[in-house]
């Protein structure tokens, strides 16, 4: 049910922000859930970074700062709208560990980073590094494997998440002016 739900919510916000234009999008995917150390910084991170929206959960004829109160008083997961649909779910480290319910909801990536797509790579990192994002080494066309021919950067959130853009286009060029 849960699943379903999120489904046909990402569904309906991928027709209502299809028109939108958005930094990056979770590379073959439109849903993941990430466990993180400090849910604000994190939110924030996505926001700023990624231009990723948060969704309002509450919803409804709310006024924004009851909503926004309500929803800060003890947040456990934020979810965030990135690109044309692309749902990002941010669960609270903290939380996800203490309650068996959201624990099994947050995907630990392991050694592997989130990849992101980017309609411009190397324009994507030369705006990545003007906002103090670290960076980890220039932007490269890839040669083999399923991203042949993609141009991928890589970079590092401030609490140590590995993420990672991938060029939309197979022929973008990997070159850093």
């Amino acid at each position: 049910m849960h699943k379903s739900l999120l489904s046909m919510l990402a569904g309906v916000l991928l027709f209502t922000m299809a028109s939108m234009g958005h930094a990056a999008s979770v590379h073959d995917s439109d849903y993941v859930a990430i466990s993180v150390p400090d849910l604000q910084q994190a939110t924030a991170f996505f926001h700023n970074v990624l231009d990723c929206e948060e969704v309002n959960p509450a919803g409804g004829g709310e006024s924004l700062e009851s909503s926004r109160a309500a929803h800060d008083a003890a947040p456990v997961s934020r979810l965030l709208l990135c690109d044309s649909g692309t749902v990002v779910e941010l669960f609270d480290a903290d939380a996800a560990r203490s309650s068996s319910t959201t624990a099994h909801h947050a995907t630990d990536h392991g050694n592997e980073p989130i990849a992101f797509s980017a309609d411009n790579v190397a324009h994507a990192d030369r705006w990545l590094r003007r906002e103090g994002v670290k960076v980890t080494g220039a932007p490269v066309a890839v040669v083999a494997g399923p991203h042949a021919g993609q141009t991928v950067v890589n970079f590092v959130a401030p609490w140590g998440l590995r993420l990672q853009l991938v060029g939309r286009s197979p022929s973008q060029v990997a070159t850093v002016p």
